[in-house]
């Protein structure tokens, strides 16, 4: 993994860490659209970044796993109280 990897995916971890500690209003909104955003990453990252280890066939398969997890926050949102995955 190179170092034009790392830097694109630290908002991804930064925005995870914090919303894993802080207590936030809307937090489970911002982690799942995070996530969505980083299920888009998955089927441009062959363009941005060249990675011959990679299998054809993983950026969609990461699409949908990260498409399912960004989307069952965004569900869960509306059923926690102030949609705060720390109450969750």
């Amino acid at each position: 993994m190179g170092v034009k990897e790392m830097l694109y995916g630290v908002p991804f971890v930064v925005a995870g860490l914090f919303f894993a500690f802080v207590s936030v209003r809307q937090s489970a909104v911002v982690v799942g659209l995070f996530w969505l955003l980083h299920g888009l990453y998955d089927l441009v990252h062959s363009q941005v970044i060249t990675n011959t280890g990679v299998p054809g066939w993983y950026p969609v398969f990461c699409f949908v796993v990260d498409a399912v997890i960004g989307s069952y926050l965004l569900w869960l949102s509306r059923r926690v109280p102030d949609a705060n995955l720390r109450r969750a």
